[in-house]
């Protein structure tokens, strides 16, 4: 039974050193970006997921002027430039009470349910619009 104990410790010390030695990782969130030019001005969309097992997501939508701030609590959204107006589309509820943006000239399109997420995941290509995902290049 001694043997048996001693190799369960042995795997448990090199568990805890193997988990100590990544543990720098598990508090850097993994960035990725985007930018591109709308009416005149350079809009960047940034995420950021972190988290233990990288279950929370921070979609970022901003400008260099400071008159868009954006951020959305879900892993992906949708955008499109139609009639000289930014339009966002993201699931209802995820975009953060802290945002604040030009009205006139962004729109946000509240996805209403997994059906019309799950739509926009298929089709919105065929509808001219652009997907941003936090998980996919």
């Amino acid at each position: 039974m001694l043997p048996l104990a001693a190799v369960t410790l042995i795997i448990i010390i090199v568990f805890a050193i193997n988990l100590c030695s990544s543990l720098d990782e598990i508090g850097k969130p993994l960035e990725k970006s985007k930018e591109f030019i709308y009416n005149h001005d350079t809009i960047y969309i940034k995420s950021e997921i972190w988290g233990l097992t990288s279950d929370h997501v921070q979609i970022s939508v901003t400008d260099k002027r400071g008159d868009l701030n954006l951020t959305f609590y879900y892993s992906e959204i949708f955008y499109s430039i139609k009639n000289d107006s930014l339009i966002l589309y993201a699931p209802m509820g995820t975009m953060a009470d802290s945002s604040h943006y030009n009205k006139d000239k962004v729109k946000i399109v509240d996805l209403q349910n997994a059906s019309e997420i799950y739509d926009m995941s298929t089709n919105h290509k065929k509808l001219g619009i652009e997907r941003y995902s936090a998980y996919n290049k």
